[in-house]
């Protein structure tokens, strides 16, 4: 498998930079991104999940044969995806085009033992985006429901987030997902 669907979900997610919402979680491209997905617009749910859903679903819609997870939950993207496109967080600087990943991590607030327990198998509160880049140590990714820092709480938009090897959410990432198989060949 070539690495165009990677690209081309990492792309498309970086079409809808700059989405936010107008109240907390809530607004119009959000509403839509959430109700593509499968969620309740009306709900307010965090929607970070639901935007890596919706990014995939369009794909999946165009015509692109990807690996995909539906769900609203951040870390259900890291439990319910098959372990042979797990991808381990220190394996990511190995990866030749880690491009189109997408990442998941448990919330910066909490304690970073949270990604332990979300790797065996307990769901934890958490964020989850999509790779864009990996350069020496810093991972930029793009994420729904974010401040540019991460997760956030009324304020949210499609943004560029920055994590760098060995910072907060750096040690909060419970791992990677490839949306194709096997992920050794993206």
């Amino acid at each position: 498998m070539s690495k165009i669907v990677p690209e081309a979900l990492a792309s498309y997610a970086e079409s809808w930079l700059g989405a936010k919402e107008t109240t907390s979680n809530r607004g119009p491209e959000v509403d839509f991104f959430v109700r593509t997905a499968g969620g309740t617009p009306s709900a307010r749910p965090p929607w970070c999940a639901y935007f890596v859903t919706f990014c995939c679903d369009a794909l999946r819609r165009m015509g692109f044969d990807l690996h995909e997870v539906r769900t609203g939950r951040a870390v259900n993207h890291w439990l319910k995806a098959d372990e042979s496109r797990r991808i381990e967080r220190n394996a990511v600087w190995d990866i030749e085009h880690p491009r189109g990943l997408i990442y998941i991590r448990t919330r910066t607030s909490k304690p970073a033992t949270d990604a332990d327990k979300v790797r065996s198998g307990i769901s934890r509160q958490g964020h989850v985006g999509i790779v864009v880049s990996v350069d020496g140590d810093t991972i930029t990714g793009l994420a729904g429901n974010s401040s540019g820092a991460g997760h956030s709480a009324g304020s949210g938009s499609v943004c560029y987030e920055t994590i760098k090897k060995g910072d907060r959410a750096y040690e909060r990432i419970v791992g990677f997902v490839s949306v194709v198989d096997p992920p050794e060949e993206i």
